[in-house]
């Protein structure tokens, strides 16, 4: 996504769409909806009867893909092959789907990504629009909509038939009808389908040299520096199962996050960062690349897009509680500030302390499937709500090699339970196993990994109060 500063403007809205479309890279004669409408209106579907004043068209074109990428049969997103999705059949749509399953096209495809826990569905296949045929010797075939329903009720070659009626389809059928097919999609990925290009599009937020937001709403004032995003304060436990250092357990946590700090060099910007609480505390986070040794500093996270955020540690054991305000200097003189009221939650952490030493961990390299080459671990843990325990929330971190701390600026895999909340609100809730799919970052083979399970009382920055990092934990690939 980039922004390009191009206004197309006419009294004549047909002729600014065949402008848009040369723009974006298409000739208007490739644009079925286009040459629809001309031959209907007997319009000229060339440039004929169209004057560009202003810039030429050549001096600002840039093409622009917007079909949704598939493999070549057209039978998988590539996404789906590059986590390794198997068992199932998510067909192209055509351009007889209409607007609503168009809408939900996009959105099915991320709750079966979110589904996926590294074993084969039952040779599913999903059908939509109105004139898609089902492959045969298919086992299950999901009716996606009206049309398709009415397609192919009567059909003799469908094995087993789920159909999912109605126009549009209600979220509820489509959910019970993937569950049917052993597809255990999230109903809050569906119901909360209006966060979907929230999720899409929060790496730009805040990037307010390419993004001004006036530009879509005059009434929001530009921002001169990147602001605070989110900010963390929690008490930490570090149940750490090493004594390579004599890093306290309980510690406290702060962490703020920059959406509109990319890359080591934006650091540059921030002058002074301080915390400021109750009792007349005071603690100042240190302008230097963080790891857990010095316990302060940056993290330049790889794993999503070299995003910048300050992590510190007071090692002087738990905070008390009350208010605390994190306040930025930047060095062209502006301040910005957020505040958070930290509440200790200390049934988490007596719940934890009681059962810890029945927690079993532990992990499986999921069979090779299908000739893919690629290797799959699932790691595996007990939550604290099977041991007797209260609800927390789970988040999974993998390391390469066999380390002492994990290395957070390059990460092999995280599961993002902040960002995943966006779309669904109880992500992470008494999880108690994660497949590492790696699709950015494949596992390579007879190599040894660190992982560790972190427990939070809440899966949103703002409202976590405890925070615990369990034991330190490795496996080895095949």
């Amino acid at each position: 996504m980039r922004r390009s500063n191009i206004l197309v403007s006419s009294a004549d809205i047909f002729s600014a769409d065949k402008v848009g479309a040369k723009i974006l890279g298409y000739e208007p004669t490739n644009v079925p909806h286009l040459t629809n409408y001309a031959n209907i209106n007997n319009r000229s579907i060339d440039f004929s009867d169209i004057e560009v004043v202003g810039k030429s068209i050549e001096s600002v074109q840039a093409y622009h893909e917007y079909i949704f990428p598939y493999n070549e049969d057209g039978s998988n997103p590539i996404a789906f092959e590059k986590q390794g999705i198997k068992g199932i059949s998510y067909r192209q749509y055509d351009n007889t789907t209409c607007t609503y399953c168009a809408a939900i096209t996009s959105l099915i495809p991320v709750a079966i990504s979110y589904a996926w826990n590294g074993d084969p569905w039952d040779d599913v296949e999903v059908l939509l629009g109105k004139r898609m045929n089902p492959t045969p010797g298919k086992k299950k075939t999901i009716l996606l909509g009206q049309c398709m329903v009415n397609k192919h009720i009567n059909n003799p070659d469908l094995n087993e038939m789920i159909p999912i009626k109605g126009c549009p389809a209600k979220f509820e059928n489509i959910v019970n009808a993937f569950h049917q097919a052993g597809i255990e999609i999230s109903s809050e990925i569906i119901e909360n389908h209006d966060n979907f290009a929230r999720i899409l599009a929060i790496q730009y937020k805040h990037r307010f040299n390419e993004f001004q937001e006036s530009f879509f709403n005059e009434n929001i004032k530009d921002e001169t520096v990147p602001p605070i995003d989110d900010i963390v304060v929690s008490q930490f436990l570090l149940d750490g199962n090493n004594d390579s250092s004599n890093i306290p357990k309980k510690q406290g946590k702060f962490e703020i996050r920059f959406f509109g700090l990319a890359g080591e060099k934006s650091t540059n910007l921030i002058k002074k960062i301080v915390v400021t609480g109750p009792n007349g505390y005071e603690f100042q986070f240190k302008n230097q690349l963080f790891d857990f040794k010095n316990g302060n500093g940056y993290v330049v996270d790889k794993y999503s897009r070299n995003l910048i955020r300050f992590l510190a540690f007071d090692r002087n054991g738990f905070l008390d509680d009350g208010e605390y305000k994190i306040s930025v200097d930047y060095w062209n003189g502006e301040k910005r500030f957020k505040t958070r009221n930290l509440q200790t939650n200390n049934d988490l952490l007596k719940s934890y302390l009681k059962v810890k030493d029945k927690i079993n961990y532990g992990f499986d390299e999921i069979p090779k499937y299908m000739k893919d080459p690629r290797i799959y671990v699932r790691t595996k843990w007990t939550t604290l709500k099977k041991l007797g325990g209260i609800d927390a929330y789970y988040a999974n971190y993998v390391d390469e090699g066999k380390v002492d701390y994990i290395n957070l600026h390059d990460l092999t895999y995280f599961d993002p339970i902040y960002l995943n909340s966006i779309l669904m609100p109880s992500y992470g809730l008494n999880k108690n196993s994660t497949l590492v799919f790696t699709r950015w970052k494949p596992l390579k083979p007879n190599t040894e990994y660190t992982w560790l399970t972190e427990i939070c009382d809440a899966n949103e920055c703002s409202k976590v109060n405890m925070d615990i990092y369990q034991p330190i934990q490795y496996f080895r690939t095949k």
